[in-house]
């Protein structure tokens, strides 16, 4: 009997396997381990269209990271990953123009 439920599990799973595998959906896995990353400060620096320093204040709102596929500035409907927005206050700028790269009314 135990050789009997054995050979069915076997053929069962063969069908599964053999049923995903035959799909004409590919799909292609990427991991942030693809990204180039820099190796020293000055290649940050340059990399960077603005540096600056400042500080964190409220938190504004908390959104749902994940992206719709077809239009990226829409949340998934499917998966929510928790973000949260905060104001952040510039006290200095290093590099670039602040004023083209941040929404504060105060600007």
């Amino acid at each position: 009997m135990r050789s009997m439920s054995m050979t069915i599990a076997g053929i069962l799973l063969s069908i599964i396997l053999f049923s995903a595998c035959n799909k004409d959906v590919i799909y292609k896995m990427a991991d942030a381990s693809d990204e180039e990353l820099p190796t020293s400060l000055d290649e940050i620096m340059e990399a960077s269209e603005i540096i600056v320093k400042g500080y964190f204040g409220e938190l504004l709102e908390k959104v749902n990271m994940v992206r719709l596929a077809d239009d990226p500035t829409m949340p998934s409907e499917d998966f929510y990953t928790e973000g949260h927005v905060y104001e952040f206050f510039v006290d200095e700028t290093y590099k670039g123009d602040n004023k083209l790269c941040f929404r504060n009314p105060d600007l």
